[in-house]
């Protein structure tokens, strides 16, 4: 079960079970009726991201190629695709336009997507925030969220600062900063058909790797 939950009362019918949905979301069931998704989504379910699970978590590194294969030799990570200077078609970081150079890896251990992010200049940006020139370390998590601009405002509303947001590759996603709660920040990631696509891409990919084969996939 991807969601804890205890008996209660919402609507006035007793929250009974959660449903996958064909897309793995889970919504609930109450007294044999099935919340409609705009219902399970929104106000029905409270202020909490309850509908909602870490899909990734992110680390902040030196070297991608290192990272990579470090994880793999260790925990058998990967293969990872990576993007390097990775350009964006809008951004903001803390209300400003500066945008870092950055470069990514991405791969699959487990259920689990793992993201090593490198920063190229000291150019501020919420991975400075959190680590100086040489530093290395755990930045953020990420959750995939349906009704992107509804879960920006919740977060919004629960007090905690937009850090950086930004549109790539036709994606919406936005960085919180929540180390208040967990120590990191909480990215939202939209999750629109062909993105899933390719995160399912990735995820098989890892599925099928055997010892010997490559640790890159080509972009």
């Amino acid at each position: 079960m991807h969601i804890r939950h205890s008996p209660g009362c919402l609507g006035g019918a007793a929250f009974e079970t959660m449903e996958q949905t064909h897309e793995g979301r889970f919504r609930p069931h109450l007294e044999g009726r099935q919340l409609s998704e705009s219902e399970s989504l929104s106000g029905a379910m409270g202020d909490r991201l309850i509908n909602y699970t870490f899909f990734q978590e992110a680390y902040f590194v030196n070297d991608l190629d290192a990272s990579i294969e470090r994880w793999n030799d260790l925990f058998g990570a990967g293969p990872f695709r990576k993007s390097p200077h990775h350009q964006t078609d809008r951004f903001h970081y803390r209300g400003t336009d500066q945008e870092a150079d950055v470069s990514y890896a991405f791969g699959y251990l487990g259920e689990i997507m793992i993201q090593f992010i490198v920063q190229h200049d000291d150019t501020p940006s919420i991975y400075r925030d959190m680590f100086a020139a040489g530093e290395e370390g755990f930045h953020h998590v990420a959750i995939l969220v349906h009704d992107f601009e509804a879960e920006y405002q919740r977060l919004l509303d629960k007090g905690f600062v937009d850090a950086c947001r930004l549109y790539a590759d036709g994606v919406d996603a936005a960085y919180f900063d929540t180390r208040s709660v967990n120590g990191c920040f909480t990215e939202i990631h939209g999750d629109p058909p062909r993105i899933l696509g390719r995160f399912a891409e990735l995820k098989r990919a890892h599925e099928l790797w055997r010892p010997g084969d490559s640790i890159y996939l080509e972009n």
